[in-house]
């Protein structure tokens, strides 16, 4: 939105004929700003659409401007949020295709906002305090852009990221995810929802956190770095294990890592990594594992490499890759 149609648009809400939304957002704008809108002259409309500009940039982007990336190449949007910042409209919606993410803020829950990513995509944002999370493809996570309260909050509503957190005692920092509360000071670790084993996987590669259930049926748990948390929703059993860390993280930096993958896992991690299906059609080896570790590959790499492990077939049709004895 650029100057003339925020002249605009003010001009409709003085003289009543902007639409439910359009109101909601100049009266919340005056609302905050301690405006008032009637008897407003020239000068006033100019001053305030300065100052409306200069709100929609703090809000949309405050100081976090995030880096997308995609799986095989990283890509900084500094260089084109002046651009795009032309065709913000109402509500900050950002939807960007192929090799970005989507940005959403959210009205319906003040304050909040929701970062996206789509399967094969990669993108690390920079919170208000410094901190640092990466989101792994097909996540969401959800936070205040002004870390207001007395508590640093974020919501991860799917799939995985890594978080750097900076140490600050006097406003912990707390993970809302899969019905489990995790709190920290100051520290790096790692939360993945994996789906196809109905599971939460927390690892900590520095630092201390820690981790209790909202129902109760995870009790108050430290988890230490080096170590690994996972909790099973279906049974709602957990236990606490010692672990190569990195190797849970290491996606961030393009490592494509399998350590005893089952098919199941293997398809879960290709849809994430490269928006494509996986069509199992096994009728023997369904209960074969894969080990193996890849730098940044292509989906065909990763296919003909497991071959040389387990023998199988496959076919790639558009979006789903066909796996056959």
């Amino acid at each position: 939105m650029d100057s003339e149609q925020l002249k605009k648009l003010l001009e409709k809400y003085l003289s009543g004929k902007c639409s439910a939304e359009e109101k909601l957002f100049v009266d919340e704008w005056f609302s905050t700003s301690g405006e008032k809108a009637a008897h407003l002259d020239e000068a006033d409309l100019k001053r305030i659409e300065k100052e409306m500009f200069t709100h929609i940039r703090g809000r949309t982007f405050g100081n976090n401007i995030p880096v997308i990336t995609s799986v095989k190449r990283f890509r900084s949007w500094q260089s084109i949020a002046a651009a795009f910042l032309l065709l913000i409209g109402i509500g900050y919606i950002f939807f960007f295709r192929k090799e970005t993410a989507s940005v959403e803020q959210v009205d319906a829950i003040p304050q909040l906002s929701t970062f996206q990513t789509k399967a094969g995509q990669k993108a690390k944002l920079l919170l208000p305090d410094s901190s640092v999370i990466w989101l792994n493809g097909n996540s969401s996570i959800r936070y205040d852009q002004a870390f207001r309260g007395a508590r640093r909050e974020v919501l991860l509503d799917s799939g995985e990221a890594f978080f750097e957190i900076r140490t600050d005692p006097a406003k912990p920092f707390i993970v809302y995810a899969d019905g489990l509360r995790t709190q920290v000071l100051g520290t790096s670790f790692n939360i993945q929802m994996r789906n196809h084993r109905n599971q939460y996987m927390l690892t900590v590669n520095t630092g201390k956190v820690n981790v209790r259930s909202k129902d109760g049926r995870v009790p108050l748990i430290p988890v230490d770095a080096g170590q690994q948390f996972t909790y099973n929703r279906e049974g709602g059993n957990h236990s606490v294990k010692h672990a190569r860390t990195t190797d849970f993280s290491a996606w961030k930096s393009n490592e494509f890592i399998l350590k005893n993958a089952s098919w199941k896992e293997i398809a879960d991690k290709l849809w994430g990594w490269y928006g494509i299906s996986c069509k199992l059609l096994l009728t023997t080896g369904d209960r074969e594992t894969f080990t193996a570790k890849f730098d940044n590959p292509s989906l065909e790499e990763v296919l003909n490499a497991l071959r040389k492990i387990n023998h199988f077939n496959y076919k790639i049709i558009k979006k789903e890759v066909i796996i056959t004895n």
